[in-house]
């Protein structure tokens, strides 16, 4: 069976055990609803938390349970070692150990993983924060002055920077103005940063070859061979949606 890092909030229902709310119309007291005993308050907490670090919305509620393997999929290289590395995140934390996901194939869960990772750490009290390069991208050529970004971006115990293998051309100023920006941010984090990408380090793109560059011997490179991606779940998608408005 595969192991669950998710927390236990019992999943699927359609009525909370303790205020009978279908988590959407709470109908006790706003004072009785925020009860730490309370599946929905804890359940709507845990998102708008997930909602300030930035995980993307449709991995709220996913955890390794929702994978879909194959075969003897759970014991295959990759997924051990990232058990490894989230069964041992205070090591990995001490040490400052990166992750780098890679496959060449969209929606095979580079991503998911990044998540569960970045989840189990948050439930360890870690600040943790997920930002896709594109982000990043942006905000750096738009700025004059990037020292505030940069000293907010190594303040997080455990960072995920998605798709770090979005092309730019090092034709403008302003891209090598985030290259610049990339290479100080790993250079002076000192602490885990999880990667995704679509190439391997090795790839002759200049994001990869600075994190290559950068990180060194500090990095561990990961293959994710596998072409199917985490099960899709109607009854969360629908929840989520309508959650909209509680989430702030």
């Amino acid at each position: 069976m595969i192991q669950k890092f998710d927390i236990s909030i019992e999943k699927h229902r359609d009525l909370c055990p303790t205020c009978g709310s279908n988590y959407n119309n709470f109908k006790g007291p706003l004072k009785e609803w925020k009860n730490n005993n309370c599946n929905c308050y804890q359940q709507n907490k845990l998102w708008k938390d997930y909602s300030l670090i930035n995980i993307p919305r449709q991995f709220y509620s996913k955890d390794f349970s929702d994978y879909e393997f194959i075969d003897d999929e759970e014991n295959k290289g990759y997924f051990i070692n990232i058990k490894k590395y989230i069964e041992n995140i205070d090591a990995v934390y001490e040490s400052g150990s990166n992750l780098f996901l890679y496959s060449g194939a969209s929606s095979t869960g580079k991503t998911f993983f990044a998540t569960c990772i970045l989840k189990e750490a948050y439930r360890k009290n870690y600040i943790t924060y997920f930002v896709p390069f594109v982000h990043i991208y942006n905000e750096i050529s738009n700025s004059r002055d990037f020292g505030n970004y940069l000293k907010k971006l190594c303040s997080y115990d455990f960072l995920v920077i998605d798709s770090i293998d979005k092309i730019i051309k090092t034709v403008f100023l302003s891209d090598l103005k985030v290259l610049n920006f990339l290479e100080e941010l790993l250079k002076t984090r000192y602490k885990p940063t999880i990667f995704t990408s679509q190439e391997s380090m090795n790839a002759d793109l200049e994001t990869l070859k600075i994190v290559k560059r950068s990180l060194k011997e500090k990095v561990f490179e990961l293959h994710i061979d596998h072409a199917k991606a985490y099960n899709k779940n109607d009854y969360w998608d629908r929840l989520l949606e309508t959650k909209k408005e509680i989430i702030k």
